[in-house]
């Protein structure tokens, strides 16, 4: 069984959320944002 794109898009999604939530933990709100930020930049470029 081989996932389709929107399966993958999901994935992605969820682990970057993931990765959002524990940064939050160790960094707090302004790491997250910034990290965040900086994602939509690299979003846009693509």
């Amino acid at each position: 069984m081989v996932p389709n794109r929107r399966e993958i898009a999901n994935m992605q999604i969820i682990c970057f959320l993931n990765f959002l939530g524990n940064l939050n933990k160790y960094r707090g709100v302004k790491g997250m944002t910034q990290l965040f930020y900086i994602q939509i930049h690299q979003m846009r470029r693509n």
